[in-house]
């Protein structure tokens, strides 16, 4: 016979515990996913809980480990951002 599994296998307290405050600092940080914040909000979507995170000034959460991979990305990208954004020469005829 084995043994039961455990009810809770995280160490987070579950959604319920969190206060709608905390929960958007929680997710804002990466620690608890978009369902539990928005359960912990009262919200009824993806909707609600960006407007909860405008409203108190807390940033979307960023992947974990990636900021390296970002800004090579960024640093590939911006020079040909930067190349189809520069103004036409002078002698450059206008388009109608």
């Amino acid at each position: 016979m084995t043994a039961p599994r455990p009810l809770l296998t995280t160490t987070r307290p579950p959604a319920a515990v969190y206060t709608p405050a905390r929960a958007l600092e929680a997710y804002s940080r990466g620690t608890i996913g978009c369902a539990e914040a928005i359960q912990a909000i009262g919200g009824r979507g993806f909707a609600d809980l960006l407007d909860a995170l405008a409203r108190h000034d807390w940033p979307l959460p960023r992947g974990r480990g990636q900021e390296a991979e970002i800004a090579r990305q960024v640093a590939t990208c911006l020079p040909l951002v930067r190349a189809a954004l520069r103004p036409a020469p002078p002698d450059t005829p206008s388009r109608p």
